[in-house]
């Protein structure tokens, strides 16, 4: 999937920055966000991620909360609609 605005991708369940859902690869993260069927552009913000936590992190959890960090570096959204494989 290629995202663009953002505005048609959920950030953790679709397959959009990773080769699987991001929900998989950074679950750890996942399970301490408190809003998991969120759009991308929902978590972008001022030109940060933005996301709201239901606890604080433990190492494992600050591992791959980096991890994640980097991995979005350079994503940056525009206007244009996402597109789904193939289109």
């Amino acid at each position: 999937m290629k995202v663009n605005s953002g505005r048609n991708t959920l950030f953790w369940e679709d397959t959009w920055a990773a080769d699987v859902p991001l929900r998989l690869k950074f679950h750890k993260v996942y399970i301490y966000c408190r809003f998991n069927n969120v759009l991308v552009k929902e978590c972008w913000s001022a030109g940060e991620w933005r996301f709201d936590f239901c606890r604080t992190f433990g190492p494992a959890e600050l591992r791959e909360w980096d991890e994640l960090l980097t991995l979005l570096h350079d994503c940056d959204l525009g206007d244009s609609p996402d597109k789904l494989p193939g289109c």
